[in-house]
């Protein structure tokens, strides 16, 4: 046990004194005796750099023991003097803690020691290089999930080569540069891998999925460590393997460029170029496609605005981030920055990149509505003339659609959804004509050096079709047809130069003359924009078929082949109620050539369903319908029971979808079905009729059979009119349009009706059958002389006029006043087997009795048809009872003067004798008695309660003479009762009835 004790004293105290020591990284520390690291000479600065590392070593071991931070900063210090001094002889030990120590530092702690370390001993540093070189080659697989240190390693070892670089002895081994430079390459591709993909484009009723982050099994650094640790220029050029040297330099922009640091990826371009290695090409246009992607204000980039988003329904989800704008400043800063770096790009002694990326980063530096200058193209390319023809016409190009867009936004300011702009219509014009004037002056003035190049020729003519229609949808001219004559002239005449030019041994032909020639025929010259209110030019199927049948050789029948194969997967773009159009047109001007395969098939389709769904407007009654007098048409669907089984059926074209959550229409957009049959049909009748009302059948209707086997008739409308003149002589023919699903989307089919003949000049009645009619006699005003009669008549039908329902008013009365009410349709009738509506209209008649009226009673007037159903009702006070034909009305409005006068004398001396009756009443009525509020009655009454209960009703006053003296009687004798030595033989005083008479009413 003693010598148990005596161990632990010592422990303890050799532990107290070599502690402070150890932390301090003292060079002499009393340890025990450690064998001279290998190779290190005897002497006292041998022993010294022993002492020294044996220190480092228990450090460590501490820290491996306890995880202090600081036991490892300590333990570098000595391993740190011991690889700077100058006499440290072999160094093997030390590098071996250094690469053990090294990766657990900071870095701030070890590469200014590094460089510094170069900057004195360039060999000494260099070997500390290696040996974390070959460190981590060696722990690879251990790093493998410690991307932090991986990175900490590669930058102390890039700060090393580039400080030794910078010395005069740099020389470095190749196999050295060569690892690190794989070892940095290999990172740098999966932290390249690593980084997020762009967003998907967004598509209207989807919600944008989020974008998945890099997976972490990877553990790759991240790309702003490497930037940190990339080698730098002299580590580029000392690198003497020319393969390899190109292959450093291409991860360099390319990890440069994921980063955003434009300046070093193209710094390293020229440094490869300057070897005028094949690769600089490559990279160079890799290059201009990031900057051009980079710089791009346009939509899906940072600038860009969340579309708004609708659901199913039509219902908002979300109107995502508002604008941030585009300023006129970026635009001008990044003109700045291409002009810059075309410069630079023209001094590389490298092959030039293709002028088409030059031109696609000059048009990213621009907003997709933006009109380019002709000083700013100069600018960046010199004379624009100078340009090659085919980047011209695709800068040209894009300059018709930055013109387009401006259309778009003109077309759609101030509609609903839309954002708002402050622009003045005037001034989007006046922009919209000077972009098409500047594109043509570019054309122009290259079409006068290069005059046969088809691809300016043909953009030129697109040009001139666009500032065409612009101008007639703005101002309408009526020399329109004549000069789109001459447009579709200009396009033939660029078909015949594309046919000079075209090699019949050529397997893959250029439709792009024919395909914007047929698009502009169709109406529009994008597909995109091709409207019902865009007319078609239907001579140009053909012109288009014989000018690519005149070409030479097989080419002719290639063309047309690949025009006919064309069409189908163009029919994504065409607005679904233009597909027939497109369809057709397109089907003609390849002469429904076999190619065309599918939209063959299609086209078929649809015009299967225009035989098998057809829309009728039939007259509710003769075609005499006179001059501003209301008649009816019915609109009905006559179709097959075939298409009203395989569509779901013709309900929902009776409905309003857009905000109504219970709507469902089949995949297809909702839409509100009868607005805009409503519309389209007052656009259509507004110029000869009035409409007065259409009424819709309900969305639940069924439809009944035809006369014609298979077919029914579904009722869709009833419409209301009124002829503007006995000059109309016909209904034009309206329009229902109706979707269908077509297996490539949806289609919107126009059926449309044909006209009706109808005589405006005279009028037969109308039909009605099931009339109703309803007097109500109000006989309230009587007193005042007069009547007043409700008539109301509803009928299966339109109800005729009042003097064709009813005979006159009886004798004796005169009509003061008619209020009639307009004609008013109901709703369709659903027990009529044929379709039929029911309507009801209402007048309010006032009548005065003639004075020489002698009857007392009223008779209500009769119906002038058999088959009408007549009704009589009177006013009872404020209710309505039935009546019969002849109600006695009593004195109305024949009571004498003097009777007058003595009724109003008499009512007046009652009012006042009731008046007088009440004051009376009021004044005798016997005034209550004041009520006196005491203090508060005891809860339990006992003879000492009611004591301090009476005292203090003496104490609080307000008591006459009288009753003090008898509140003062009360108390004395309670208290001789109750508290005298000699109490009172008489009867004990009641207590409640004290307590009650003080809590009441003063006398």
């Amino acid at each position: 046990m003693k010598l148990r004790a005596t161990s632990v004293l010592c422990a303890a105290i050799l532990a107290a004194w070599v502690t402070p020591d150890l932390v301090a990284g003292s060079a002499d520390l009393p340890v025990a005796p450690t064998p001279r690291a290998k190779g290190t000479a005897p002497g006292a600065a041998g022993d010294a750099h022993t002492k020294q590392l044996a220190t480092a070593r228990e450090l460590l071991a501490r820290n491996a023991k306890d995880g202090q931070a600081a036991h490892l900063e300590a333990a570098w210090k000595p391993v740190a003097a011991v690889l700077s001094a100058p006499d440290a002889g072999s160094t093997h030990d030390a590098l071996t803690l250094a690469t053990e120590l090294i990766p657990r530092l900071r870095i701030d702690v070890v590469k200014p020691w590094l460089v510094s370390l170069m900057a004195a001993n360039p060999e000494r540093g260099w070997a500390v290089v290696e040996a974390l070189g070959e460190h981590l080659t060696r722990a690879e697989a251990a790093l493998a999930s410690n991307p932090d240190r991986r990175g900490k390693l590669l930058k102390l070892q890039s700060a090393g080569i580039n400080a030794y670089l910078a010395t005069k002895a740099a020389n470095p081994p190749q196999k050295a540069l060569v690892r690190f430079a794989t070892k940095w390459m290999d990172e740098a591709e999966a932290a390249r891998r690593a980084v997020p993909p762009p967003p998907p484009p967004f598509q209207p009723g989807r919600p944008v999925q989020p974008t998945r982050p890099p997976s972490r099994a990877e553990h790759s650094i991240s790309i702003y460590d490497l930037i940190d640790a990339a080698p730098g220029s002299r580590f580029v050029e000392s690198l003497a393997e020319q393969e390899f040297r190109a292959r450093a330099i291409e991860s360099l922009v390319r990890t440069y460029l994921v980063e955003g640091d434009e300046t070093a990826a193209f710094a390293n371009i020229e440094l490869l170029a300057a070897t005028k290695h094949a690769s600089a090409s490559e990279l160079l246009a890799e290059f201009l496609r990031t900057w051009a992607k980079n710089h791009n204000p346009n939509p899906n980039s940072p600038f860009a605005q969340q579309p708004i988003v609708y659901g199913p329904n039509g219902q908002l989800i979300s109107r995502g981030q508002p604008l941030v704008p585009v300023t006129r400043s970026l635009q001008e800063r990044n003109l700045d920055e291409l002009t810059q770096l075309v410069a630079r790009i023209k001094k590389l002694p490298c092959a030039q990149p293709d002028e088409a990326l030059l031109i696609q980063a000059f048009m990213s530096c621009y907003t997709a509505n933006a009109i380019y200058s002709r000083q700013a193209l100069q600018g960046v390319f010199g004379p624009p003339q100078n340009l090659k023809p085919d980047s011209l016409a695709r800068l040209t190009e894009q300059m018709r659609m930055s013109v387009s867009t401006l259309r778009t936004q003109l077309t759609q300011q101030g509609q609903p959804g839309q954002p708002k702009s402050n622009r003045k219509p005037e001034d989007l014009q006046s922009d919209v004509l000077a972009g098409y004037a500047m594109t043509r002056s570019l054309l122009d003035d290259a079409l006068a050096r290069q005059s046969t190049n088809w691809r300016l020729a043909l953009t030129r003519a697109v040009v001139m079709f666009d500032e065409l229609d612009f101008q007639h949808d703005t101002q309408p001219k009526p020399d329109f047809t004549t000069r789109r004559t001459e447009i579709m002239a200009e396009f033939a005449r660029v078909a015949g130069l594309y046919a000079a030019q075209v090699d019949e041994r050529d397997g893959s032909p250029n439709l792009t003359v024919y395909e914007q020639w047929f698009s502009a025929a169709l109406g529009a010259s994008d597909l995109q924009g091709l409207t019902e209110a865009k007319l078609p030019d239907p001579r140009q199927p053909a012109k288009i078929r014989a000018a690519m049948q005149s070409l030479p050789g097989e080419a002719g029948e290639r063309h047309v082949a690949e025009f006919a194969a064309a069409l189908y997967p163009k029919l994504v773009t065409v607005k679904p109620a233009m597909k027939p159009r497109f369809l057709k047109m397109g089907a003609e001007v390849v002469d429904y050539h076999p190619r065309l395969g599918p939209a063959k098939k299609l086209l078929n389709y649809y015009k299967d369903l225009s035989k098998e769904v057809k829309l009728e407007v039939v007259l509710d009654g003769a075609p005499a319908v006179g001059s501003m007098e209301p008649f009816g048409a019915f609109v009905l669907l006559r179709h097959t029971r075939e298409v009203e089984q395989g569509s779901g059926g013709f309900g929902r074209f009776l409905q309003n979808q857009v905000g109504n959550p219970m709507a469902y229409n089949y995949g297809r957009p909702a839409t509100n079905y009868r607005d805009r049959f409503e519309n389209a049909m007052s656009g259509t009748l507004g110029e000869h009729f009035e409409v007065v009302s259409c009424t819709f059948e309900s969305d639940k209707v069924v439809s009944r059979p035809a006369s014609e086997e298979g077919w029914r008739i579904t009722p869709y409308a009833y419409v209301l009119l009124k002829a503007r003149g006995s000059q109309v002589d016909r209904l034009p023919p309206l329009q229902l349009d109706l979707d269908f699903m077509d297996g490539a989307g949806f289609v919107v089919l126009g059926i449309e009706s044909a006209a009706v003949s109808l005589d405006a000049s005279r009028r037969d009645r109308r039909p009605a059958t099931g009339v109703e009619v309803t007097q109500t006699v109000d006989e309230r005003h009587a007193s005042e002389g007069t009547l007043k009669l409700e008539i109301k008549a509803t009928a299966r039908g339109l109800v005729p006029e009042l003097a064709q329902l009813l005979t006159a008013i009886p004798d004796g009365f005169e009509t003061l006043k008619t209020d009639a009410h307009a004609l008013s349709v109901i709703k369709f009738d659903p027990e009529s087997p044929q379709p039929a509506v029911r309507s009801e209209r209402t007048w309010l008649l006032t009548l005065k009795a003639k004075p020489d009226r002698t009857d007392p009673n009223f008779r209500f007037p009769t119906a002038v048809g058999s088959d009408t159903l007549v009704k009589f009702q009177r006013y009872r006070d404020a209710d309505i009872v039935p009546a019969s034909e002849e109600v006695v009305i009593g004195n109305f409005g024949s009571a004498p003067a003097t009777y007058r006068r003595y009724a109003a004398l008499a009512g007046l001396i009652g009012v006042v004798c009731v008046v007088a009756v009440v004051a009376w009443r009021l004044l005798r009525r016997p005034r209550p008695a004041q009520r006196w509020h005491g203090p508060q009655v005891p809860n339990r009454l006992t003879p000492v309660t009611v004591l301090g209960y009476l005292r203090s009703v003496a104490t609080q006053g307000g008591l006459t003479t009288s009753q003090n003296a008898e509140l003062q009687k009360t108390i004395q004798r309670i208290e001789q009762h109750y508290f005298s030595e000699l109490p009172d033989e008489a009867t004990p005083p009641e207590l409640t009835a004290v307590v009650n008479r003080w809590n009441g009413t003063t006398n």
